[in-house]
C-alpha cells in the first residue's frame, strides 16, 4: 500500500512540475530555474544535515551534481520549447524521446532484452506522436 501512495504522489507532483513549466514567462527562464532548483538544493542539503545517520561517499556526491546539472540543462530547453511551442507537441515529444534513450541506454549498458511487444509499443508512440505535427 505504501508503494501505491508514493507513486500517487509522485504522478502528481511531476505533473506539477510539467505545469509550472508552462507558465514560466517568456525570458524568465533563467529565473526561475535558478529559484526552484536552487531551493530544491537547499531544502534537501538541510534535510541531510539533519540526518547525520546516512553517509554518502564521494562517489555519491560526485553523481548528485552530474544528475542534478544535467537536470537543469534539461528543464532550461524544456521550458524554452514551451516557450516556442504548444504543449500539445512538446509533451508528449519529451515524453516518447525519454522511454525510447532510457530504452536504448538499458539495452546498450545493461544488456536488457527487448521484447516484440515492447519494440512495437514504442514504434507506435513515436508514429503517434510524428502524427500530431501533420
Amino acid at each position: 500500500m505504501n508503494w501505491l501512495i508514493l507513486t500517487v504522489l509522485s504522478f502528481i507532483c511531476v505533473g506539477l512540475v510539467q505545469i509550472s513549466f508552462k507558465m514560466v514567462p517568456s525570458g524568465q527562464a533563467q529565473e526561475y530555474l535558478l529559484f526552484s532548483y536552487g531551493s530544491a538544493f537547499i531544502f534537501t542539503g538541510a534535510y541531510l544535515l539533519v540526518r547525520k545517520s546516512m553517509f554518502y561517499n564521494s562517489k555519491d556526491i560526485i553523481f548528485g551534481i552530474v544528475l542534478g546539472v544535467s537536470t537543469v540543462i534539461q528543464a532550461f530547453f524544456y521550458v524554452r520549447a514551451l516557450q516556442g511551442l504548444p504543449g500539445v507537441l512538446v509533451y508528449p515529444v519529451v515524453s516518447i524521446a525519454t522511454i525510447v534513450l532510457v530504452t536504448i541506454f538499458s539495452w546498450l549498458v545493461f544488456k536488457e532484452r527487448l521484447r516484440v511487444k515492447g519494440i512495437l509499443a514504442i514504434t507506435f508512440g513515436v508514429f503517434a506522436i510524428l502524427l500530431l505535427f501533420k
